[in-house]
């Protein structure tokens, strides 16, 4: 037999109250563990670069791109690996 919660004379602020703390307990937790993904237009809009540039750079090695089926994806971090390489601009050698 199934149990049940009998609510009796519950105002509406408290019934508000557990709903909101419900939905906020199903949320998912950020965690510092996930890796956050872009596709080729946003990591190309962040770098600033055109889709053929980025392209290229990830034939060349320069920034790393995991496929996940037909998609090319590029962690977040590492695009911002790759902006702090370019601030001091190209290194040749």
């Amino acid at each position: 037999m199934e149990q049940g919660i009998l609510i009796q004379q519950a105002s509406l602020s408290d019934i508000e109250a557990v709903v909101r703390k419900v939905l906020d307990d199903l949320k998912p937790q950020k965690s510092e563990d996930s890796i956050r993904l872009l596709t080729r237009a946003e990591a190309a809009k962040m770098l600033r670069i055109s889709l053929p540039t980025l392209a290229d750079w990830t034939r060349q090695g320069m920034i790393p791109a995991q496929r996940i089926g037909r998609r090319v994806l590029y962690a977040i971090s590492d695009i911002e690996n790759t902006l702090e390489g370019k601030k001091g601009g190209r290194k040749n050698g």
